[in-house]
């Protein structure tokens, strides 16, 4: 997987899955999460963009924080 590509997957990604009522919502986010996980650290660049995600998603106003930004899209 390249960098670009980890970043197309991270932004599909339900980061909420955790929240969900149905538990199969849950299961499959929590093994999609395992895989990106397991993706981004096979890859150059990969853990720092998966962090960069996840602070950008549990960021902002429901966590009394300012906003993080989305991290900027890999051209390599």
């Amino acid at each position: 997987m390249t960098l670009p590509e980890l970043y197309r997957e991270l932004e599909e990604h339900d980061w909420f899955y955790g929240l969900r009522d149905d538990p199969k919502i849950f299961e499959n986010g929590a093994a999609n999460a395992a895989r990106l996980v397991k993706a981004a650290t096979a890859v150059k660049g990969g853990p720092k963009l998966l962090i960069a995600f996840q602070q950008h998603a549990f960021s902002g106003e429901p966590w009394s924080e300012e906003k993080k930004p989305k991290p900027e899209r890999p051209t390599v």
